[in-house]
């Protein structure tokens, strides 16, 4: 009995360690993107991708050696929930490693031609992109042909980007060779 309780407690605490890697980079992911590290230490963020590819890893032999253990001792009934809950941490792996794949970070300067609320429409004459931001941010821009310097982050399999700084280029779009060859949207 003693074996038994101290082996289900192992099975807990590896599957509490990856959901609490997950729930750590949930977490951390949207004060990075705009760059606020007053939570967590820059360098956490900076080897989230070695985290990413160790707890997958971690996952799939800690999946692996349950099977072929299972199998030898001929208990695959008894580690069913452990093995479903393996497969099915490791299939979210697999699907947030497809998504974050792409992701992208990008500057550009270009103007904006439309303002929501939380949102607003960046144009930089090769694209036009819907950016979220903050309720308080939107009050204070200008889509009247200010240029604006913006750095966001995207996903374009999920078609979202989230602003991470802006600031005025310092000229009006009127006063820019912009302005003749590109339409008014």
């Amino acid at each position: 009995m003693r074996r038994k309780i101290t082996v289900d407690v192992v099975h807990v605490a590896g599957i509490a360690c990856i959901a609490l890697y997950w729930i750590a980079y949930a977490l951390m992911k949207p004060r990075a993107n705009a760059g606020d590290y007053r939570f967590f230490p820059y360098f956490l963020w900076e080897i989230r991708g070695i985290g990413h590819l160790l707890v997958f890893a971690f996952t799939a032999i800690w999946l692996a050696a349950v099977i072929v253990k299972a199998v030898k001792r001929k208990s695959l009934e008894a580690n069913k929930a452990v093995l479903h809950v393996l497969i099915v941490l490791l299939a979210a792996q697999i699907g947030i490693g497809y998504v974050l794949a792409f992701e992208t970070s990008t500057v550009s300067v270009g103007w904006i031609s439309g303002i929501g609320e939380g949102c607003f429409v960046f144009a930089d004459g090769m694209e036009t992109r819907t950016i979220s931001c903050g309720y308080e941010m939107t009050s204070l821009l200008k889509s009247d042909g200010t240029m604006y310097m913006i750095s966001y982050s995207g996903n374009h399999l999920l078609d979202s980007a989230a602003l991470s700084a802006i600031s005025e280029a310092g000229y009006n779009r009127s006063d820019t060779q912009w302005a003749e060859t590109i339409p008014e949207n």
